[in-house]
C-alpha cells in the first residue's frame, strides 16, 4: 500500500509540475557559512539535492557552495505561471485516488 501512495504522489507532484507554464526559468543559489567545516556540512544534504534539481526538465536550477564567505545569494529570472483550475483539478485526482483513501484508513487504524 505504501509504494502505492508513493508512487500517486511523486506522480501528483510531475503532472504539478508540467502543468506550470515556465518561460525562461533560471535559479543560481550560492551557499556559505563562513566556515569550510560547516559549509561542508550543509553540502552533505543539499548536494544531492542539487543534483536532482539541475535535471529538472524546463528549469535551469544552479545551487553552489562558498566555502569561504557566510552568504546567501539568490539569481532568478524568468517567469512561471499557474491555472489554479488546473491545480484543483489535479488536488482532486488525488484526493480521491485509491491509495491516498487506503494510506487514510491504514493510518487510522495504526492509532
Amino acid at each position: 500500500m505504501q509504494t502505492a501512495l508513493l508512487r500517486r504522489m511523486l506522480r501528483f507532484i510531475s503532472d504539478l509540475w508540467r502543468s506550470v507554464r515556465k518561460e525562461d526559468v533560471q535559479l543560481n543559489v550560492r551557499l556559505g557559512l563562513g566556515d569550510p567545516a560547516d559549509t561542508g556540512q550543509l553540502w552533505a544534504v543539499v548536494g544531492p539535492i542539487a543534483g536532482i534539481l539541475a535535471d529538472v526538465e524546463g528549469a535551469a536550477i544552479a545551487i553552489v557552495p562558498d566555502f569561504v564567505d557566510a552568504t546567501v545569494e539568490l539569481d532568478s529570472r524568468g517567469s512561471i505561471r499557474l491555472t489554479p483550475l488546473h491545480i484543483l483539478s489535479l488536488a482532486a485526482a488525488l484526493l480521491f485516488s485509491p491509495p491516498v483513501w487506503r494510506g487514510l484508513r491504514a493510518a487510522k487504524r495504526v492509532r
